[in-house]
């Protein structure tokens, strides 16, 4: 009698994981045949006159076409004409820190100007892959202002941050950038 309550249980128990096994399949099967990537192709008609900034172990993101992009070592200067030309104007301006940079490197965009001190978070909004999208205000000659930023972390020491120093980007093209941020690979 205590046998065939074994086989009995054993069956059911083998059918049972059979069922979830081919469950699983079946899920697997239909998820990558019709769902949709996270990172559809189909959103790169989005960036069409958009150029493709890569920060060397940190990120890659997208920037309109007409703005020029000079690195120089852990600073991102995104501005309207080359930043050695006089009266260029700042659309952002960034830094990037990563596992392994030296400590003296690792500084906030707003370290870059003199007496400027950060205040605090004022709103941010974080999308897929790390990228957000927020306003901090900042003293600046005794007065507060706001400034727009965009960031990039993936969550292993790896950043960046740019702030619309200039205030020359709307906050329509600022969530356009933060939603392109990508892992640097």
């Amino acid at each position: 009698m205590k046998s065939i309550k074994n086989e009995i249980l054993k069956i059911v128990f083998i059918t049972f994981a059979g069922l979830l096994v081919l469950g699983g399949l079946i899920f697997t099967y239909l998820y990558f045949t019709y769902a949709k990537p996270v990172f559809d192709q189909s959103s790169e008609k989005n960036f069409i006159g958009w150029q493709n900034v890569s920060i060397e172990k940190v990120a890659k993101f997208r920037v309109p076409d007409e703005w020029i992009v000079t690195q120089e070592n852990s600073v991102i200067y995104i501005t309207d004409k080359p930043i050695d030309e006089p009266e260029y104007q700042i659309f952002l301006i960034g830094t990037s820190s990563w596992i392994g940079q030296e400590e003296s490197e690792d500084i906030a965009p707003h370290e870059l100007f003199e007496d400027v001190e950060y205040v605090g978070l004022v709103k941010s909004q974080v999308f897929s892959y790390g990228g957000m999208y927020g306003q901090n205000e900042y003293k600046i000659d005794n007065d507060i202002v706001t400034k727009s930023y965009v960031s990039y972390s993936s969550g292993n020491r790896n950043s960046a941050m740019f702030i619309a120093w200039d205030d020359l980007v709307d906050e329509e093209t600022m969530i356009k950038i933060a939603e392109s941020f990508r892992i640097e690979q």
